[in-house]
């Protein structure tokens, strides 16, 4: 029995230097903050602006552990605040939203905030995880909240077997919740300074199951598909930068 547990002893220290080079300089767990830029030429940023030279963040940090000598996977949150335009191009003489069987007037933009988690996996090309050019195939979920301030709305009201729109000169604010997923894809390249400290930069593109309803309505969409649009428009594609810790 002693000579089997000699046995083991023996194969498990002779494994142990091969088991210890998994990863960069033997070390698995990678932490990362990212920050991920996306063009806003086509919609508003978060301090509602609009431009060529306009763009949105999204900060993300994560956790990467290297689980072969080319192969890892990560989860990471995500957060972003944001505005997003609202704009309708229905055939009615005065603009409008339809909300829940109301019209809503005066408004111009809305502000979101986006919460989100994914996890993904990555392929390296170099030497060893987490270091040198990678791909990454990920899966992410977002949670939104939105508001959109209005002058006025009318309501449908029926009267009998009539319904007719009461009109109601009271500004306020339409909140909102809403959540999507998606699949983005992911190319990039980790650089080490030293033993513990990574920079980082990547090019990402991706799609979402949401956004699509306020380019084909042909009537006025409610307010939630306007920024589900926006963050469709800024996971299409984006660059990051990124600084990260190898501890162990």
């Amino acid at each position: 029995m002693k000579k089997h547990y000699l046995l083991l002893i023996f194969l498990f220290f002779s494994f142990l230097p091969v088991i210890a080079q998994v990863g960069f300089l033997g070390k698995r767990v990678h932490f990362q903050f990212e920050s991920k830029f996306t063009p806003a030429w086509n919609n508003l940023n978060f301090n509602g602006k609009q431009g060529l030279f306009c763009f949105n963040y999204h900060l993300m940090p994560s956790v990467e552990y290297v689980f072969a000598d080319k192969w890892s996977v990560s989860a990471h949150y995500q957060y972003s605040p944001t505005a997003f335009n609202i704009q309708n191009s229905n055939l009615n003489e005065k603009s409008y939203v339809l909300e829940n069987r109301k019209r809503y007037y005066g408004y111009e933009h809305g502000t979101m905030t986006v919460h989100g988690c994914g996890i993904n996996i990555l392929r390296y090309f170099g030497d060893c995880a987490p270091a040198g050019y990678y791909m990454k195939l990920g899966v992410d979920a977002f949670f939104y909240d939105i508001s959109a301030p209005y002058s006025s709305y009318d309501s449908i009201l029926k009267t009998g077997y009539k319904e007719e729109y009461v009109y109601y000169d009271e500004p306020g604010v339409y909140t909102a919740r809403d959540w999507t997923i998606g699949v983005r894809f992911e190319i990039g390249r980790n650089f080490f300074v030293g033993r513990y400290v990574s920079l980082g930069t990547s090019l990402s593109c991706g799609i979402l199951c949401k956004g699509w309803g306020s380019l084909i309505y042909i009537d006025a969409p409610p307010f939630i598909d306007f920024a589900s649009r926006r963050l469709l428009t800024s996971y299409i594609g984006g660059i990051s930068i990124k600084i990260g810790f190898l501890p162990f």
